[in-house]
């Protein structure tokens, strides 16, 4: 069982054992000698994600929420300048395969070049990398003691459903936000929420997996499409900073023209996803998640009941 509720646990003993877990496996991440810095940095920062999406889902009734949301924030900023040398990177490998057969043979070498060059000069400062990683150990470490401690208010779906509406609400509303005014940062906000969205679905989908795993999986592919919109923004600004690093003016234009061609159509796929998501308001899908999730329990009781044959015997 992963990042998962059981069915058989209180949910805040499910939160606690979740958060350790997700904690034991940045550990085991740095520690790892077999993983690249880049990629140690890309599993520990997705790894703090999950437990701010999972503190998330009982936010109302959590009463170190603030405290835990912060630790788990904070550290992996430390992180960013790594991570961020490699994502663009990346980026730019995706675009080149959208755009695969429109191109002929290796386009925009110089581009590429440029942003190798960025990551290489961050990664020979192994000290420099060694000491963040350092820092952002001790930082997991400290907050990774106070997990024993975390206590909820409420107990069942009433733990549940308060977190899960808050979160909901706020895609529905960032969603609304990015269509009427269809910004990076509103796009980047809504994909934010959707992530968190995501994350709550993981966790809640095995109350009813039939259903709610195929709607988890449109929520990852939506949050996917916003993640991907993003970082081609970002891959554009970074370009923009400096132009001259990268290029003839014309070749520029013409890589300005499939990044805004690549959103245009991200953000579309995004909306035709998001009108399925974001279907019901939050309170009914509350109410929604509070009944599977109270079935769950149920069925599960009956399939425990000890049997009258049982006594019997």
């Amino acid at each position: 069982m992963g990042f998962e509720l059981k069915v058989d646990e209180p949910v805040e003993d499910g939160i606690k054992r979740i958060a350790k877990a997700q904690t034991e496996k940045i550990f085991a991440d740095l520690s790892d000698e077999a993983l690249s810095h880049h990629d140690k940095v890309h599993q520990v920062r997705k790894r703090c994600k999950k437990i701010r999406g999972l503190v998330r889902l009982v936010r109302p009734q959590f009463e170190q929420y603030q405290q835990a949301n912060q630790a788990f924030r904070d550290a992996p900023r430390l992180l960013s300048p790594l991570r961020d040398a490699q994502s663009v990177i990346d980026t730019f490998d995706k675009l080149m395969e959208a755009f695969d057969n429109q191109l002929k043979g290796p386009a925009f070498a110089s581009v590429k070049q440029v942003l190798l060059n960025r990551r290489e000069r961050l990664s020979k400062d192994k000290r420099g990398i060694q000491s963040k990683l350092a820092k952002f150990k001790k930082r997991i470490e400290r907050a990774a003691k106070e997990i024993g401690d975390w206590q909820l208010k409420q107990a069942g779906s009433k733990a549940l459903s308060g977190g899960l509406a808050k979160t909901y609400q706020r895609g529905l509303k960032a969603m609304a936000k990015a269509h009427a005014s269809p910004s990076t940062e509103n796009f980047h906000q809504w994909r934010k929420r959707c992530k968190y969205h995501w994350y709550h679905l993981r966790l809640l989908t095995p109350c009813w997996a039939p259903v709610l795993a195929p709607l988890a999986e449109q929520v990852h592919q939506l949050s996917d499409s916003l993640g991907e919109e993003h970082d081609l923004a970002v891959l554009r600004g970074t370009i923009l900073a400096s132009p001259h690093e990268f290029g003839q003016f014309a070749d520029l234009q013409l890589l300005f023209g499939m990044i805004d061609r690549r959103r245009a159509a991200l953000r579309s796929r995004a909306f035709n996803l998001g009108r399925k998501v974001f279907v019901l308001n939050a309170r009914q899908t509350a109410k929604c998640y509070s009944a599977y999730w109270q079935a769950w329990q149920e069925e599960d009781a009956e399939l425990h009941q000890p049997s009258p044959f049982d006594a019997q015997a």
